[in-house]
């Protein structure tokens, strides 16, 4: 299972993350990206270290929507499935406002 990782600090959960999967406490997931809405957080640093793309999807002046969506097409550049539970969601979001 793929996961993707939000992060927009330090990343010191995110440490922790990539040290469990080192030693294999999180199988069957892995870490396949890290995203931070700051393209400057140390976090992404972290990510690179342990070999983990980091991408940046920053939000300002965006609307909350715009970013969301941003953020999904991210993700789902790393993923080889359909994510359509989060594209569902999004879609429901967007229909009530």
């Amino acid at each position: 299972m793929k996961v993707g990782v939000l992060v927009s600090g330090a990343g010191t959960n995110l440490q922790a993350l990539l040290d469990a999967e080192a030693r294999g406490a999180l199988a069957p997931a892995e870490i396949c990206v890290v995203v931070s809405n700051k393209h400057e957080a140390p976090a992404l640093l972290r990510a690179e270290v342990a070999g983990v793309p980091g991408e940046s999807v920053e939000h300002p002046g965006l609307e909350r929507q715009v970013f969301e969506v941003r953020l999904i097409e991210v993700l789902d550049d790393y993923d080889d499935t359909q994510n359509v539970y989060t594209d569902a969601i999004l879609t429901e979001e967007m229909a009530a406002e």
